[in-house]
Formats: C-alpha cells, sequence, structure tokens
C-alpha cells in the first residue's frame, strides 16, 4: 500500500484483488485507509481520486497546482513559454525611410536617455 509512484491502474489492480480476497468494499477500505465508497468508485467506475491525502494513502503521485502561462495559457516545464513567437525585430527594410531617418538623427538621444 506504501509503495510510492503507483499510477491508477495498479491501484484499481491492488483494492480488486483485495476486494477479491477479503470480500466485502467495507474491508478494502479499511485496509487501504479509504472508505468503502471511494475504495467501489475507483474499481468500478474508473474514478481517479483528486485530493491529496486519498492519493497518498494509495500510493498515488500528489496533484500540485501549476500557474497556466499568461502568453499561452499552457503549464510549462520550463521557465520559458515555448509558444513560437512572432520576430520582435525588422529590417532596416522594413523600416519607412522617415523612420528611419529619424532614428539615425536622434539616435545619440535614444542611447544616452538625454
Amino acid at each position: 500500500m506504501d509503495a510510492k509512484g503507483q499510477n491508477i491502474h495498479e491501484v484499481v489492480k491492488n483494492l480488486t484483488q483485495a476486494y477479491l480476497r477479503d470480500g466485502t468494499w467495507s474491508a478494502v477500505g479499511r485496509k487501504f485507509g479509504i472508505t468503502a465508497g471511494t475504495a467501489h468508485r475507483i474499481v468500478m467506475r474508473g474514478y481517479e481520486p483528486k485530493s491529496a491525502h486519498i492519493r497518498a494513502k494509495l500510493g498515488l503521485p500528489v496533484f500540485l497546482l501549476a500557474p497556466a502561462c499568461p502568453v499561452c495559457g499552457s503549464v510549462h516545464t520550463t521557465k520559458r513559454c515555448t509558444k513560437r513567437r512572432i520576430k520582435s525585430h525588422v529590417t532596416l527594410l522594413d523600416i519607412p525611410v522617415s523612420d528611419l531617418r529619424w532614428m539615425l538623427e536622434h539616435r545619440e538621444d535614444v542611447i544616452n536617455g538625454n
């Protein structure tokens, strides 16, 4: 019962074997430290418990909350968003001539912060 890292299929198998051996869901529940109804739901209806204390008693990994990325809405395992980004830089040919002229004339002000 305390073998950490089980998956739900192994838990169902263990609960089913315990039910066949002990004969009642109440006995199975007592043996695993859960209620009879929870044991029945897991085996008969394919329920996967979400509660941390039930998952811990069954040897399942505990679910943790993870923040969603504000850019794409997914949960990442990396520090940065892996969504493909649009290039933020443009070539000089894409900048209008008037804007390019202004940028070149005022580059010292922009760089120095004056």
